[in-house]
């Protein structure tokens, strides 16, 4: 808990208007109000994560949160399991979307009319989700 608190303090004092560290998530709310998380290890609660359905599979590595930006990403992913979630998201973001297969990559991008853009990347058993809301 000391360490938590100094690594607060000194985050504050670096420009972040307030820390909150809560075990390996950290949050950090600049002076303009906007919110960032880092870590966490599982799927974000934001109002954004609600516009997709949660991914199961595999282990969850990494969330980076704001208001209007999700990145989620796993590792130990099963390439079937990341096609299965591509294709589950397509009919909600059929908008400009584009899909990309190579050797060792697979990629789908689209946006629906709300505005919402969904990018997701599977690379050697490593999956991203990157949720954007173009305001």
């Amino acid at each position: 808990k000391m360490a938590e608190e100094l690594t607060e303090a000194m985050l504050e004092q670096g420009g972040a208007e307030d820390v909150e560290i809560d075990g390996d998530k950290v949050t950090i709310t600049g002076e303009d109000g906007e919110k960032v998380s880092y870590g966490g290890g599982e799927w974000p609660d934001s109002d954004l994560v609600k516009n997709i359905p949660e991914f199961k599979k595999g282990k969850l590595a990494s969330t980076v949160e704001t208001t209007n930006y999700l990145m989620v990403s796993f590792e130990e992913v099963d390439e079937a399991d990341a096609v299965a979630y591509i294709e589950k998201n397509k009919p909600d973001f059929n908008v400009d979307h584009y899909e990309s297969k190579a050797e060792d990559m697979i990629s789908f991008a689209g946006s629906n009319e709300e505005g919402l853009q969904l990018t997701l990347t599977y690379t050697d058993t490593t999956f991203t989700i990157m949720l954007f809301l173009d305001e």
